[in-house]
């Protein structure tokens, strides 16, 4: 919206310059007398340029000056029409003072009104002296006497001219001419052109061509020498073959003469020489040593000898020796020699100069011998019939083609033998393409191109070489050089061979499979070798080539070739990436990998975004610079690719130690990698600083201003005094007063929080409260997404801001607080107070982003005194601002160990500040004989027809087979040729044409051809966009019905036969009408009613002769939905009514306007208009208004413009003509535009204000100046503004102009609209721009520049003008604003302390580092670190470190060391117990030097996380600690309880690792539930199906059903039946296995077996990396598949089992209900290892369980099922109660040895907490508890329920 916007500013800007000024009076007669005197088709009546010359061009004016047009060049070219405008008034002369080109083709012989007035004579006066070009065509001329005697012409041409007198060539030779170009001149009257070279002057003349004109030569002889032409370069002449002319120049290099008796003298620089018709007093051309071209023409005197030539042509004229070789150059391009009898034997030119691309001619009267050599093949245009063989052995190029070239081979050539066979052949037949899409074809025999095909085939050297284009990247076809011997050739072609890097991979079969990775063509021979071994293709696209070696493996690099018989590659293949060591040194990344012989496209990404430059890679080892983002002490991930692998490694950069003297933190913490963590009750960077512990805080009931005493003697108050609103220079528009406030106080001696609420009356004022929370102890706050540790005695202030109604968007506002402290001295110990403030949190460096937006908020020093400091905190625009300080007190206790005074009680005191802003902002063919171009009619292709004509084009895609099919016409100005008539056609078929523009200023060859019409007449369903310039028209009603997609139509200067109906363009989004002549009584049709424009977005209607508006031309909301721009420009006056919803731009002219209801319009220009509407406030959005002819009775004042002023959208206003009377205000304060103008008859008064000095444009010479006092801008720049002012405006007398900058020094910005970056320099007096440096661009004109840097240096300095009047020079630097993000200090040799000090600086700029009151000397800077020195002094205390850039001022505190003190977790949080320090800075934990954990609050000495992982009790983890720069790792172990209530497991079994493990007979997650004692195991012998009886009337069984593969969509693709199994037992009655083995003929499928083991004990048994306790009288069940040939290494494998259960029933014998509650159910558990998941399904009796695994070579599941009994207490009502209940314990194990594809990540989710995890074994175990209710009813008994608990354990190594 803001661009479409800004472009309607710059179209409207643009047109207003063009047709706000009228032109210069006197200009203005001239040029009426032009159009009256040639009857110039222009408007007689008009005032200014665009209007005059109808919009044509061909009269361009310079801006206005004096407040007038001026005229700068003249430029009319082959006047088409003429209209006779009368008789022209007289006139003495042409009066043009500032035009510099004057150009007139009148070809079309119009004969001027009046004769007796000679344009030469008018032009050739004193006040055209700005006149340098005079180019005059077809003109009627008199030469004046001494023409020209004024004009201070360089450039003379007149052609087709008649002339009326004669012409003295001498008066031009004496003139500053230097270019004279004369031809086709006519003298009717015997006049004659003079030239007479006996003399001597010295001329300037440098061109001199006189062509095709009678010339009297005085005397019969031209003598041209130095003293006449001393600058003479070219010389052009036709003259009568009888005059003589003789040359001695020395500067002469261009010779071309015609008919003259030619003596050419000293000629030493002479180049080229034609001469046509006479005669040369020269034989022996070599006299002259830089000749390369010579051109003669029935000359009769002989050349007998040249040399070096690039050129030579010779008709009929003698050349008595054939030349040989020494006459040419080595890259001679022409030898023609025609009727010239030269005798002698031709040699072997090209032997010595091997062209091919040489005219050679040798035809005509000759008596030439010689050979046809075999050199003479290669030549690209030839004809040797002029020679006579003596040698018949010819070359068997000419044999091939004779019989196509026979003309132009010598006459006595011998026959082609019969029994000759031609040898075509090629050097390849195979072609790498260009860009272009060809390639060239080399060979032998290859022809010239006489009837080569296809047409795309192109001859580039005769025999040898041949172009194709071709239409497509790849592809094959067949060639042929000779359609006539059939000499073809099958080729392909396609993109060059590439191989980048090649994998290999051992199939499991045996074979080699090889992968290729580049680039290839499919239409190749390709062929693959690797190591002596043939590799058989199975695959080629353009990007990959597959190829197999069977029985052959390998996991070594082999050299690879790869061949497409055009060329070869040997590559080696690229193994397996294997990473085996890695580490950072001194800020380098070492990797020792197998990177192979050729590695290829390594790189390096640190975190996946920051690039690690490479800089030494060998097959073993890799190298790479750390990217300066990478900190130490912090872990990251690096990002590895080589040889088409990716891999992922995790490492910690170290970093160095700074935890003060001895690494001890001052004894009061600790040093924790690297940094200091201080213990509670101290801080600073080395744990230096005690807290103070004795604050007391008196509050105040009445301000919100509580005074805190920090000592005996010593307090400071701080205090809101004032809220202020200020604009963009800092003033204040609006203040409140902090005075009145109501308060409310609660909590208690530890922590109270006091509200103030601000009572106010002031208007646009909502709501202001102040908040001051105090603490006894030390807390954890998190604010503005900040967590802060407010330590104790600590106030915590909160001002908020809400809806303040600001009176303008740009103003911001500001918070005054005043800070004031005071020390009673008791004795001359006391301290002196000393505020500073610690810039190190100022927010004025805090940057806020919304969207695309950033704010940037400053606080600056007001004011400050000793004892106190008043601090503004400034906010943007904001519906809420907040604002935070916190006030610690802290006391420093480092001291001058010398001073006398034994009781010190302390030596200074700090306050440290934290301010977060937060704002919540407010964002808004027949055409080439119709228009005689000279394109080529009988060419069949698109770019045959354009013929060279770089100014149109038809663009075409091939169609309807290989056929081309114009999709866009383009047509503009350049050669016309009369074609012929274009014949009958009635209509212009372009099926697929999109766009067709016919922009030229061509004559149509038949007026009675509408193009329009004929491009209409057939369906045009694509045609979107139609221009035509200088056309005949005629049109029907419905004309535009055959293009449906129309959009765009622009039809100017142009000749309209027939209506025009507006109502027949109702599909049409932009109309464009401009200077149409309508014939006849034909005109532009408004009839609008009851038709509808739906997407119309933009109407110009401008010169129409002749219209028809039905009485008014009526643009209603409903017809217009869409219409923005409307732009009509009447000849004569008509009525137009306007109302809308969309238009937001209206220029209107020559119109009685009725307005309605119009809210968006913006844009208003009235020229020459009466309205209705003279109150234009009822157009809210109304921002330019622009009148020119139309009554305004008195000048705008302040309530015309708007009170804002935006850069992006300059106001513009200007009044022309409007016949205004008053004084115009200063109402521009608030409002600057970039025009002011008060323009033609007026009478306004005006004073010169200081903002009128932000104008751009400014045009006041119509105004009076009342006041005298006139802004320093305007006598700064007198010279360029005298002529714009008030004509009385008095000139300055002494004046010195003061031009200043507001800094020197300027933080840049990123650009909103592009990638650039900038800064604005605000200044006075610094001028509007002329001649300013070329990074500048002028905002505001005198006060506001922005300075666009160059691309990527966000660091530099530069010297910059502003305006070149006085050359003033300003020294600038620019950078990132300065940042520091931690600070080092070091005790160094010499008692010296070195500061390190990492950020952001800018090395342009002055940098100072203090700290304290000493000074520390810069010894090292760069962009991120910035190293000093402070002499003879060290402490190991962290100190306040001052760093300023004359821009802005950063403080901070060295950071303090880091120490992990304790850590803990509860209920997953992790809380770590470290010495953070006040402001933590850049934190972050890793678990194990990999995982995360999410840090959710943050103080200075403890922090809470939550692992992104579960951890698991009774498990060893290190944990690492990043802060401050630093970091500290340290182990813990987890414990946890999951032993149920006080770790008692019911009582039935003892708490183990937080685990129970259950006593006999009990079982269960907490040993709840007694095993049933009474159960009985029947073994199956059929199949692993045992049936367990667990009480009388109730059993279940379980079975394996079946094993399926299945696919990726879940469908089976195989199934093996578990139906047939044989099997075997072993063991006792205690103890027992029994195997069973599946009997299957399946093909694919190895071995399956399944054992069941039982035991009447409990045993603790070690599976898949696990100990379990099995109960007594448990089954464990193990299933393993080895060896299934899977179909699809994608597929998995499910195996079916069942498990059913039955119940014998009495009267109290309960019906059995399995359910599954959801809350653990199977079904929503999903886990996955690459792709493995399991899913339940399940009835009333039975539930049926798939265990899902993915492709593996063995495959094992290990279920176990044991019988529980629970003890519930429930009474069912039966007498004869069996049992209460019954529960199932199951576990499932799965282990599975599974082959996963190399870079696939294994990944778990999970619906329950992970349990347990062993990362030394890569074992992954995840632990579900599914929990069921069995419903037991009976008519007898009451219905009761219990849990039914089914423990799924399941357990992956991997």
């Amino acid at each position: 919206m803001n661009r479409s916007k800004n472009f309607i500013l710059v179209l409207i800007f643009a047109f207003l310059s063009l047709i706000n000024a009228q032109l210069n009076q006197r200009e203005l007669g001239s040029v009426a007398f032009l159009i009256k005197q040639y009857k110039l088709n222009w408007d007689i009546n008009g005032s200014n340029c665009f209007y005059i010359s109808n919009q044509t061009g061909a009269l361009n004016c310079l801006p206005p000056i004096n407040g007038y047009q001026t005229v700068s060049e003249i430029n009319l070219y082959s006047i088409a029409t003429f209209t006779d405008k009368g008789e022209p008034d007289f006139i003495e002369e042409l009066y043009f003072p500032n035009m510099t080109l004057f150009s007139f083709d009148n070809s079309a012989a119009e004969i001027e009104t009046n004769s007796s007035y000679s344009l030469l004579a008018l032009l050739d006066n004193r006040n055209n002296l700005k006149l340098k070009n005079l180019y005059l065509t077809g003109v009627n001329i008199t030469m004046p006497v001494n023409f020209p005697s004024n004009l201070p012409i360089t450039t003379l041409s007149l052609v087709g001219c008649n002339v009326y007198s004669d012409m003295i060539m001498n008066s031009l030779f004496a003139s500053q001419l230097q270019n004279i170009f004369i031809s086709f001149l006519d003298f009717p009257k015997y006049n004659k052109l003079i030239l007479d070279t006996f003399g001597s002057f010295n001329s300037p003349v440098k061109t001199l061509t006189i062509r095709t004109t009678q010339v009297q030569v005085v005397g019969g002889l031209i003598n041209l020498t130095d003293s006449y032409f001393p600058n003479l370069s070219s010389l052009e002449f036709d003259l009568s073959g009888t005059d003589k002319i003789e040359l001695h120049l020395s500067k002469l290099q261009h010779i071309a003469i015609r008919s003259a008796l030619i003596t050419l003298g000293n000629l030493p620089s002479l180049v080229y020489l034609e001469m046509w018709s006479g005669s040369s007093s020269v034989s022996d051309y070599t006299v002259f040593p830089l000749l390369k071209d010579l051109i003669m023409y029935s000359i009769s005197s002989p050349v007998t000898k040249a040399f070096n030539l690039t050129k030579l042509v010779a008709h009929n004229t003698p050349v008595p020796i054939v030349p040989d070789h020494t006459w040419l150059e080595k890259d001679y391009s022409e030898f023609q020699l025609y009727n010239t009898n030269s005798s002698g034997e031709l040699e072997d030119i090209n032997l010595y100069f091997p062209s091919t691309s040489s005219y050679f001619r040798l035809n005509g009267m000759q008596n030439i011998t010689g050979s046809l050599y075999e050199s003479f093949c290669f030549m690209s245009v030839f004809d040797f019939s002029g020679i006579t063989l003596t040698n018949f052995t010819i070359p068997d190029c000419f044999k091939c083609y004779q019989s196509e070239i026979v003309s132009l081979l010598p006459k006595n050539i011998p026959q082609v033998p019969l029994d000759f066979v031609c040898n075509v052949t090629l050097d390849s037949y195979g072609y790498y393409i260009n860009e272009w899409l060809a390639f060239p074809i080399t060979g032998n025999n290859l022809g010239f191109g006489k009837s080569s095909a296809p047409n795309m085939l192109s001859k580039q050297i005769s025999n040898k070489k041949f172009g194709l284009s071709v239409a497509s990247l790849s592809g094959k076809t067949t060639i042929s050089f000779s359609t006539v011997k059939n000499y073809s050739c099958d080729i392909f072609w396609g993109p060059t061979l590439q191989v980048n890097y090649i994998q290999t991979d051992n199939s499991k079969v045996g074979d080699l499979l090889v992968q290729l990775f580049g680039m290839f063509n499919s239409y190749a021979p390709l062929s693959v070798n690797i190591g002596g071994n043939i590799c058989n293709i199975t695959l080629i696209a353009s990007n990959v080539v597959n190829c197999a070696i069977t029985n052959y493996t390998t996991s070594v690099p082999l050299l690879t070739s790869t061949t497409d018989t055009v060329s070869s590659i040997n590559l080696y293949s690229s193994p397996s990436f294997t990473m085996l060591k890695a580490f950072v040194k001194e800020r380098t990344f070492i990797l020792y990998a197998n990177f192979g012989p050729n590695p290829y496209n390594v790189t390096v990404y640190v975190s996946n975004i920051y690039k690690s430059n490479i800089s030494f890679i060998n097959e073993t080892t890799m190298t790479s610079i750390l990217p300066s983002e990478v900190i130490p002490f912090k872990y990251y991930s690096f990002y590895i690719s080589a040889n088409g692998y990716n891999r992922v490694l995790t490492m910690f950069v170290e970093g160095d130690n700074d935890c003060g003297t001895g690494s001890t933190c001052n004894g009061n913490g600790n040093c924790t990698n690297g940094k200091c963590r201080c213990n509670d009750g101290y801080g600073g960077y080395y744990c230096q600083a005690p807290l103070s512990p004795g604050v007391v805080i008196l509050p105040n009931n009445t301000i919100p201003s509580p005074t805190i005493i920090v000592k005996d003697g010593m307090n400071f108050t701080f205090n809101i005094i004032a809220i202020q609103e200020i604009d963009e220079l800092s003033s204040v528009v609006r203040e409140l007063k902090t005075d009145k406030w109501s308060y409310s106080t609660t909590g208690n001696e530890t922590f109270s929080i006091t509200t103030y609420s601000l009572q106010s009356t002031t208007a646009g004022i909502d709501q202001i409260n102040a908040t001051i929370e105090y603490s006894k102890n030390s807390r954890l706050i998190n604010f503005a997404g900040q967590s802060t540790l407010y330590p104790e005695n600590s106030l915590k202030l909160m001002i908020t801001i809400n809806n303040w109604s600001f009176k303008d968007r740009l103003n911001q506002l500001r918070v005054l607080m005043e800070s004031s402290s005071s020390i009673v001295k008791e004795d001359e110990c006391s301290p002196d107070l000393d505020i500073t403030v610690n810039n190190g949190s100022d927010v004025s460096y805090l940057q806020m982003t919304i969207g695309d937006r950033s704010f940037y908020v400053q606080n600056r020093v007001i004011n400050q005194t000793k004892d106190s400091i008043l601090i503004g905190m400034t906010l943007p625009y904001c519906d809420s601002c907040v604002i935070d300080p916190d006030f610690s007190v802290l006391i420093n206790n480092v001291g001058n160990n010398e001073h006398s005074c034994g009781d010190k009680k302390f030596a200074s005191w700090k306050i440290a500040t934290i301010i977060v802003v937060l704002s919540v902002v407010a964002v808004s063919a027949a055409v080439t004989t119709v228009y005689q171009t000279n394109w080529d009619l009988a060419a069949t292709t698109c770019k045959g027809i354009v013929n060279g004509d770089t100014a149109s084009s038809i663009n075409c895609l091939q169609k309807n087979g290989n056929y081309d099919s114009v999709i866009s016409l383009v047509v503009f100005n350049g050669i016309n040729r009369d074609n012929g008539d274009p014949g009958y056609i009635d209509k212009l078929y372009f099926p697929y044409i999109s766009t067709i523009n016919f922009q030229a200023n061509y004559t149509e060859r038949n007026p009675s051809y509408s193009t329009l019409q004929l491009l209409l007449n057939d369906n045009k369903p694509l045609l979107t966009t139609i221009s035509l310039t200088n056309s005949n028209i005629n049109l029907t009603s419905n004309s535009f019905s055959t293009a449906p997609n129309l959009n765009s139509i622009l039809i100017s200067s142009s000749i309209m036969h027939s209506d025009f109906s507006f109502a027949s363009m109702t599909q049409l989004y932009n109309i464009n009408l401009n200077n149409i002549t309508f014939t006849s009584n034909f005109k532009f049709l408004f009839d609008l009613p009851g038709k509808t424009f739906p997407v119309l977005n933009s109407l110009y209607l401008y010169n129409l002769n002749s219209v028809d508006t039905f009485g008014q031309a009526r643009f209603l909301k409903s017809s217009f939905p869409q219409l923005k721009i409307i732009s009509i420009f009447f000849n004569k006056r008509e009525n137009v009514y306007l109302e809308s919803d969309a238009t937001t731009y209206l220029t209107i002219k020559v119109v009685n306007l009725t307005l309605g209801d119009c809210p968006i319009l913006s844009s208003i220009s009235l020229i020459d208009c009466y309205t209705t509407t003279n109150d234009f406030t009822v157009f809210p959005n109304l921002s330019t208004l622009y009148i020119l002819q139309t009554y305004v009775p008195s000048p705008p004042d302040q309530s015309w413009v708007n009170d804002k002023y935006d850069l992006s959208n300059p106001k513009i206003r200007t009044l022309s003509s409007t016949r205004t009377s008053g004084h115009l205000g200063d109402f521009y304060k608030t409002a600057l535009g970039s025009s002011l103008g008060i323009l033609g008859n007026q009478n306004v008064s005006v004073s010169l204000y200081e903002s009128y000095c932000g104008i751009d444009l400014i045009g006041l010479a119509a105004t009076t100046l009342t006041d005298f006092n006139v802004a320093d801008c305007f006598y700064c720049y007198w010279s360029q503004m005298t002529n714009k002012l008030p004509l009385n405006t008095p000139a300055p007398n002494n004046f010195i102009c003061n031009i200043t900058i507001e800094s020197s020094g300027y933080h840049i910005i990123k650009s909103t609209v592009d990638s650039s970056y900038y800064f604005v320099i605000n200044g006075r007096n610094l001028g509007w721009g002329n001649g300013m440096s070329p990074s500048l661009t002028k905002l505001l004109s005198n006060k506001k520049f922005k300075y666009t840097i160059p691309q990527n240096q966000f660091f530099g300095r530069d010297q910059i003008i502003f305006e070149n009047t006085y050359n003033k020079k300003f020294d600038i630097f620019w950078g990132l604003p300065l940042n520091i993000s931690y600070i080092q200090t070091e005790n160094i040799a010499s008692n010296d302390l070195l500061v390190k000090l990492f950020g952001v600086f800018n090395t342009y700029a002055p940098l100072n580092v203090s700290v304290g009151s000493q000074n520390c000397q810069i010894t090292f800077n760069t962009t991120g670190q910035l190293n000093c020195i402070i002499s003879n002094y060290s402490t190991s205390e962290s100190l306040l470190v001052n760093t300023t850039d004359t821009i802005s001022s950063v403080g901070l505190y060295s950071s303090p060391g880091l120490f992990i003190v304790s850590t803990s977790i509860s209920n997953e949080i992790l809380k770590v117990q470290a010495n953070f320090g006040v402001n933590p800075y850049n934190v972050s934990i890793l678990i194990s030097n990999q995982y995360k954990c999410d840090i959710s609050t943050l103080g200075d000495s403890q922090l809470a996380c939550s692992p992104e992982i579960g951890l698991f009790p009774y498990t060893n983890y290190s944990l690492t600690i990043f802060a401050n720069g630093y970091n500290q790792t340290k182990n813990f172990y987890y414990t946890a309880d999951d032993c149920s209530t006080n770790s008692a497991c019911n009582g039935n079994g003892n708490c183990t690792n937080g685990k129970c493990r259950c006593n006999d007979g009990y079982g269960g997650y907490y040993c709840q539930a007694p095993l049933s004692p009474g159960v009985v195991i029947l073994p199956n012998n059929t199949d692993p199906s045992p049936t367990i009886i667990v009480k009388d009337g109730m059993n279940f069984t379980f079975n394996i059903i079946a094993i399926q593969e299945i696919d990726e969509l879940s469908s089976v693709v195989r199934e093996l039946k578990t139906d047939k199994w044989s099997y075997s037992t072993t063991g006792n009655e205690t103890f027992s296995i029994t195997t069973y083995s599946l009997q299957s003929t399946t093909a694919g499928i190895d071995q399956i077996n399944t054992t069941i083991e039982y035991s009447n004990s409990s045993r603790l048994i070690n599976f898949a990396g696990q100990s379990t306790l099995y109960p007594e009288n448990s089954l464990k069940l193990i299933i393993t598949i080895n060896n299934w040939s899977f179909k699809d290494r994608l597929n998995q494998l499910r195996v079916l089992m069942e498990s059913s259960s039955s119940i014998t029933k009495d009267d109290c014998s309960p019906d059995l209900d399995i359910t599954v509650s959801n809350g653990s159910d199977v079904s929503y558990l999903q886990m996955t290892i690459g792709d493995r998941s399991f899913y339940v399904n399940q009835t009333k009796d039975s539930i049926l369980i798939g265990m899902t695994l993915p492709y593996c070579d063995s495959c094992v599941i290990d279920p176990d099922f044991s019988v529980l009994i629970a003890n519930d207490d429930g009474t069912t009502g039966c007498k004869n109660e069996k049992f209460a209940s019954w529960k199932i314990a199951t576990i499932v194990v799965v282990l599975s040895a599974v082959v996963v594809s190399v870079g696939v990540a294994t990944i778990f989710f999970m619906k329950k907490r992970l349990k347990n995890q062993r990362e030394n074994q890569q074992l992954y175990v995840v632990a579900f508890e599914m929990q069921a209710t069995i419903y037991i009813q009976h008519d007898q008994c009451k219905l009761h329920s219990t849990p039914f608990h089914l423990y799924f354990q399941s357990s992956l190594a991997v």
